[in-house]
């Protein structure tokens, strides 16, 4: 079985209210290489809706026991002094599939690297012996991350999906949507 590890960093400089997005990492044997840079959605008003494009795919066939991918996202936002920012309104499709005797499960997890205690949050989808096919949006809504007043910070997001059993599985995503607001501070 072909194991392959890939790193892709692209400059996607985008500024929103004085926040400027980073240069944004992907790396990991789940990851596709993405077909287009992060982008700003919607611009007019906060929150700015931002999409992170991302393909994660795992392919598990009869031969093998287990298979496991998983994709680590880092995309690094600079702030200004008397600024923080606060990431909410997390969506991604996922879509799990197998036959019987197999499960396969899917998780996402965020976090903001750069603060005392960083805060994540993770959401995980499971399908269980009987021949299934699950397609979901995982998505939540509230403010789930927020910076530290001028403190540049790395959101952090892992895809990653598990499947065993003797029969066939896949898991399938799409790409990260999430909104950001700066917002001043003291």
């Amino acid at each position: 079985m072909e194991k392959y590890l890939f790193a892709i960093c692209f400059l996607s400089q985008l500024n929103l209210y004085g926040a400027e997005l980073g240069r944004v990492s992907i790396s990991g044997q789940g990851c596709d290489e993405p077909k287009k840079k992060v982008s700003i959605l919607k611009e007019s008003n906060e929150p700015q809706k931002v999409e992170m494009p991302l393909h994660f795919k795992l392919d598990k066939i009869n031969a093998s026991r287990f298979e496991r991918k998983v994709c680590n996202i880092s995309l690094p936002i600079k702030l200004n002094k008397n600024e923080k920012i606060q990431i909410s309104e997390f969506s991604q499709n996922m879509k799990l599939t197998h036959t019987s005797n197999t499960t396969v499960k899917a998780e996402l997890a965020y976090y903001l690297v750069g603060v005392k205690k960083p805060k994540s949050f993770e959401l995980s989808l499971e399908s269980n012996n009987q021949k299934s096919e699950i397609e979901t949006l995982w998505k939540q809504g509230s403010v789930i991350l927020e910076s530290a007043c001028g403190k540049d910070v790395i959101l952090r997001t892992q895809v990653s999906a598990f499947a065993q059993g003797e029969g066939q599985a896949s898991a399938d995503s799409g790409e990260i949507l999430f909104s950001i607001q700066t917002i001043s501070c003291k």
